[in-house]
């Protein structure tokens, strides 16, 4: 039997989640002020409130805010890079993590 979960959460960027779950290929709703977007699911849905850094969603889908939460933080990793003008010269992916190698 599955639980609703409502944990503290990193995820404040509306652009960067956005543009994570577009790359997973996860269909999600926002609010007009960019500050809640929600993930339908077939029982909870996945909500991440961004201004209060929450999120809350069924404990059957742990493994999913997993995925979600180690993709955006490589895609916000990329774009600070980006803004500071550095050069992204590999990213690296396995089960243990992702190594992301940065020149100036």
């Amino acid at each position: 039997m599955s639980t609703k979960v409502n944990v503290n959460t990193e995820i404040r960027n509306s652009k960067i989640l956005k543009d994570t779950l577009e790359q997973l290929k996860i269909k999600c709703n926002e609010d007009k002020q960019n500050e809640i977007i929600t993930i339908q699911m077939a029982y909870n849905n996945m909500i991440f409130d961004l201004k209060n850094g929450h999120v809350s969603y069924d404990s059957g889908h742990k493994g999913q805010i997993d995925n979600i939460n180690r993709n955006y933080q490589k895609n916000l990793v990329l774009m600070n890079a980006n803004k500071n003008n550095h050069v992204v010269e590999s990213v690296n992916e396995s089960n243990d993590g992702i190594i992301i190698t940065l020149s100036y």
